[in-house]
C-alpha cells in the first residue's frame, strides 16, 4: 500500500521539478499604442469650444503652433484615414509629428471606426513608447501671447519576459496632469 502512495507522489514531484517556466515561456511580439497630446479649449465665460469654426471668438484664425526641439509645427487639418484592417497588419507605426486640428474624434465603436462629430480639438504627436521618451518638453503657443508647456515621459519597463508596463506621466505647466487629454479655459 505504501508503494502505491509513493509512486504517484514521485511522479508528481518529478513533473513539478522538471518544468521551468523561464524555459517554456517564449517572448511575444508586442504592439504598443502610440500617444498624442490632445487639447480641448473652452471659452471661460460661455463654455463654447474655441476650436469650433462656428464658435464666436474661436482661435482658428490665430497662428497656433507647437515648438518642439527647435522646430515649429503649425496647425494642419487632420486627414484621418480608416486604419488598415487587423487581418492585413498588426503594426501600428506612429504618424509623423504634427499639430493636427480635428473636426471630429475617430472612435472604434462596435467593431468599426465612427466619427464623433462636434468634438473639435488639437493633437500633437504621435509618440511611441518603444522610443523610450524621458523628460520630453514642448510649448504650445496660442497666437495671443499666451502659451502652455507640456512635459512627458513615455517608456516601457519589462517586469518579465511577457509582462511590459507602459509609463505615461505628463505635466502641464509644471504640474502633474492626469492623462494625455488636456482641457483649457481661455
Amino acid at each position: 500500500m505504501k508503494r502505491l502512495l509513493l509512486l504517484p507522489l514521485a511522479i508528481v514531484l518529478a513533473l513539478a521539478t522538471s518544468c521551468d517556466k523561464e524555459e517554456t515561456e517564449e517572448p511575444m511580439i508586442w504592439d504598443f499604442v502610440c500617444h498624442s497630446v490632445r487639447f480641448f479649449v473652452l471659452d471661460s465665460a460661455t463654455g463654447a469650444n474655441l476650436l469650433d469654426p462656428d464658435a464666436e471668438h474661436n482661435l482658428l484664425d490665430r497662428p497656433i503652433a507647437v515648438v518642439y526641439k527647435g522646430v515649429r509645427y503649425e496647425v494642419e487639418e487632420a486627414q484621418y484615414a480608416q486604419p488598415v484592417p487587423m487581418a492585413d497588419t498588426r503594426l501600428l507605426p506612429p504618424k509623423p509629428l504634427a499639430l493636427r486640428w480635428f473636426s471630429y474624434i475617430p472612435q472604434y465603436i462596435s467593431g468599426r471606426w465612427e466619427k464623433v462629430e462636434g468634438k473639435y480639438c488639437l493633437e500633437f504627436g504621435e509618440f511611441s513608447p518603444i522610443d523610450d521618451w524621458h523628460g520630453e518638453e514642448f510649448t504650445i503657443e496660442w497666437g495671443d501671447g499666451t502659451s502652455n508647456t507640456v512635459r512627458f515621459d513615455l517608456y516601457i519597463i519589462w517586469r518579465h519576459v511577457n509582462d511590459p508596463q507602459v509609463f505615461t506621466p505628463l505635466w502641464l505647466d509644471g504640474a502633474p496632469h492626469d492623462g494625455w487629454s488636456i482641457s483649457l479655459r481661455k
